[in-house]
This record gives C-alpha cells, sequence and structure tokens, in this order.
C-alpha cells in the first residue's frame, strides 16, 4: 500500500518517524493498561512529563532547562496542594523533580554539544573547496551538498536543483562509482565528462558513509583537462614538425651532402687541367664546396647529439687523435699523448677534427698544430694549440656560441667550434678558448678539452 500511495520522499519520512511513534504508541497503551488496573493517575501523569520536559531541554537546550525546571516544580506544588501526601509521598516527589531536572540537564547538555558539533562540521561542509555532496546508493538522490557542489554543476549548465547524481554524471559514470564503492568501499580520483557532454569534467572522490549513504566530493577539473589536451594537441604537432624537420636534414645530410661530394670529386679530378689564371677562382670554388660539406658534417653531428642519449665508455685518447690527425694528410701536426683513456664515445674524435679544422682554416699558411694531454685530479685537459693569428679577448667568451661571428682573422660562424663544445657537454666535459702564449692572443690560440679521466 506504501509503494502505491506515496511518493519516495513521503517513504523516506514516513520511514523515519515511524519508530517514534511506534514507542509513542506503546507508551501510551503501557500508560493506559496501569491507569486501567491501577487506577494511579499521578503515577501515570509523571511518566508522561517525561516527553515535554526531554523534547523542550532537546530543542531549546538553555532555555528548556529552566521550562523543564518550572513544568517540575509545578508537578511538585501540584503533588503537594492536591494530595496532601505523607513523608513518602513528599520524598517521592522531590525526588521525581531532581529526576526531571537532572534528564533535562543532560538531554540539554548533549542538544548542545550536539549543534556546537553541527555547525563546526556544517562551516566545513560549506567552505570546503570541492564540492561535498550526500547521496544515497540506492536511488542516486542527493540528500545533501554545499554551495561549492552547487556552483560547480552549474557552471555546467546543469540545473541546480538537480536532485540526483547520475542525472549530473552520467548513468555509465554513476555504475561505475557504485561498482567500485561495493568492491572497496571507495572511489579515488575518477575523471568523468558531465552527462551534459559539453566538454565539462569533473574529479570525484567517493567513499561509504552508511549502509545507505555515500559521500563523495566532485572538483571542476575543466580547465586542467583542457590545457592537457591542448598541451597533447602541441606535442602531436611537435611530432609532426619534427618528423618534418628530419625530412629536410636527410635531404640535408645525405642527397645535398652526394653532391657535394660528386661535386668534389669532379673539382679535385679537374685540378691538374686549371690553368695558372684560373687558378685562384678554381681554388675558391673547392673551398667553398668544402665549406658545404663541413657545414652538412656538422649539422649530421649536432642531429646525432639530440638524437640518441649519450653513453660514455673508456676511449683511447691517443687513438683518437691519431684518427682526427689522419682526416687533415699533409697538415703540420705533432701529438704528444700518453696511454690515457677518458670518458667520452666515437665522437671525441670529431670534436679533435672540428678543433683540427678550425686551426687550419683560421691559421693562415703553414700554420702549426700542437696537441698534447695532461692528468689532474681525475680530470684529463687535452691542449689543441696553434701559432695562428690567435683571437681577441673581447671575442673569446662568445667564440663558442652558435653562430657567433670571429674576428677578422677567424672569420667564421662558429657553428664548428660550437658543435664541439656541444659535443664535449654531452661527456660532461666543457671547452675553453684561451692563447697559446698567456697574455697576448697574437702568438696563436689554444683550445682546452675538459675530460673526466676513465
Amino acid at each position: 500500500m506504501i509503494n502505491s500511495f506515496y511518493s519516495q520522499e513521503q517513504k523516506e519520512i514516513i520511514w523515519e518517524w515511524a519508530p517514534i511513534g511506534v514507542v509513542v504508541a506503546l507508551f501510551l497503551i503501557m500508560e493506559v493498561t496501569y491507569l486501567l488496573f491501577f487506577d494511579n493517575v499521578t503515577i501515570v501523569v509523571s511518566h508522561i512529563l517525561y516527553f515535554p520536559i526531554i523534547l523542550i531541554s532537546f530543542f531549546f537546550p538553555k532555555k528548556g532547562v529552566l521550562a523543564s525546571t518550572l513544568i517540575s516544580a509545578a508537578y511538585v506544588f501540584i503533588i503537594y496542594a492536591a494530595e496532601y501526601p505523607g513523608i513518602e509521598g513528599i520524598v517521592s516527589a522531590t525526588m521525581q523533580f531532581y529526576v526531571y531536572v537532572s534528564i533535562s540537564i543532560t538531554v540539554s547538555v548533549i542538544s548542545d554539544r550536539i549543534k556546537k558539533d553541527k555547525i563546526k562540521f556544517s562551516g566545513i561542509f560549506e567552505n570546503s573547496e570541492g564540492g561535498i555532496a550526500l547521496i544515497n546508493r540506492y536511488t542516486g538522490k542527493i540528500t545533501e551538498k554545499n554551495h561549492k557542489f552547487t556552483d560547480i554543476i552549474s557552471s555546467w549548465d546543469i540545473p541546480e536543483d538537480t536532485d540526483n547524481f547520475s542525472e549530473i554524471v552520467g548513468d555509465q559514470n554513476y555504475n561505475r562509482i557504485l561498482t567500485e564503492i561495493d568492491r572497496s568501499g571507495t572511489v579515488e580520483n575518477y575523471e568523468m565528462e558531465s552527462a551534459k557532454e559539453n566538454l565539462n569534467y569533473g574529479l570525484i572522490s567517493a567513499s561509504l558513509l552508511s549502509e545507505d549513504d555515500v559521500i563523495l566530493t566532485l572538483n571542476d577539473i575543466t580547465d586542467s583537462v583542457s590545457r592537457k589536451k591542448e598541451i597533447e594537441k602541441l606535442n602531436s604537432e611537435l611530432c609532426t614538425a619534427n618528423s618534418k624537420s628530419n625530412l629536410y636534414l636527410d635531404i640535408l645530410t645525405h642527397d645535398i651532402n652526394n653532391a657535394n661530394t660528386a661535386a668534389l670529386g669532379y673539382a679535385e679530378f679537374l685540378a691538374e687541367s686549371v690553368s695558372e689564371e684560373e687558378r685562384p677562382l678554381f681554388d675558391k670554388m673547392l673551398s667553398g664546396i668544402r665549406h658545404s660539406a663541413s657545414i652538412i658534417e656538422n649539422v649530421s653531428r649536432i642531429r646525432t647529439i639530440h638524437d640518441r642519449e649519450r653513453i660514455c665508455r673508456p676511449v683511447n685518447l691517443g687513438l683518437a687523435v691519431r684518427e682526427a690527425a689522419e682526416r687533415h694528410k699533409g697538415a703540420d701536426i705533432k701529438a704528444e699523448t700518453e696511454k690515457i683513456s677518458v670518458k667520452a664515445d666515437e665522437m671525441l674524435t670529431d670534436v679533435l677534427d672540428i678543433v683540427i679544422e678550425n686551426s687550419i682554416k683560421y691559421g693562415g699558411e703553414g700554420v702549426k698544430i700542437c696537441i698534447n694531454a695532461e692528468k689532474r685530479d681525475g680530470t684529463v685537459n687535452v691542449s689543441i694549440s696553434d701559432n695562428g693569428p690567435g683571437i681577441d679577448d673581447g671575442i673569446k667568451k662568445t667564440v663558442l656560441a652558435r653562430f657567433q661571428k670571429g674576428s677578422d682573422s677567424r672569420r667564421g660562424r662558429g657553428l664548428g667550434l660550437a658543435t664541439a663544445d656541444m659535443i664535449m657537454k654531452s661527456f660532461g666535459g666543457s671547452m675553453e678558448v684561451t692563447d697559446r702564449v698567456p697574455g697576448d692572443h697574437r702568438e696563436g690560440l689554444k683550445i682546452i678539452l675538459k675530460l673526466k679521466e676513465a
């Protein structure tokens, strides 16, 4: 019958107050029975007075004690005036007075504590930075919610008076939350999209409060999810751009380099047939092709630095110096290196090659290059010096910067030395530009490579 005639809200009210109604009904039946059997109105009245005393003290803690005291005093006065009791009746009425007052004070203290706790927890509930709601796990009905919860769903274009949680998160999300609660009793950081599918997102944590109730927190993460998606989009675009740049680099380091190699081969083949009058122009052309090949080689080296993580291993320094020197046959290179091992990889030869090429290119005709190494406190200092024109002091600090122009005597764009510096840093080492003769840059250049001893 109840299921047929009452709404869900009315059913909840009925089940909430039904136990109290049963208790009151049983009490009245007991009192009426007592009155019929013993015909003692005084005892029945004394029992009935418990109800107003308890209720007044509970709902009005401070004033209720005063009101209950007055009711108790009136009861005693009526007993004294109406029945003219003997000593036993006087003691009984007086004791009843103290019982009423004691019950009133006890109920008042409990009620006051409950109200203070309610105020405290209501403050926490309402002032929380996240949305909080109490939900019936079986019906999905929202029985309590704070202002933040209402603000969040309002910002999602969901009506404030929405009273069913599934209408906010959607049936699928709601069922998943319930399934997880049934399994473990809690849900932690469940990310969901609002039921309206308007690109609003929330983060939910929930736990079982009682057999029927679930308490949950809701935080709006729409902005962070939007930023995350934007970052993912940018990363995707970056990957696409990286693929394109790799394609261009492949063309540069393979196809153009092949064209340079072919041109260089033909030029060297024709070198003997060039007349003295055409020789300067031919030499400039040959130098330009070689410079182009050098740039492509440095670009390839930079790509290698960035494409893979450096795994340093013991490298024979003397062998690396010999391999680098062999790339410049005809150059005046003197190397004095002990049997020293350093922490590097195969690109150490490239570093030495770049520095030697720099000295040959800008040191002038007949430049002499000297390479030596010394160990000091776990570090190996490799010095490559030449007797060329050197580098002015004002330029030394910036010569390792990429595309930094040097002096007239060393008028490159610094890509080679910048590449060498990048490789050295990937080894955990460093590179220093100084004078061959301290204090006089005109006496030549010295480049010091600092590596960890292996």
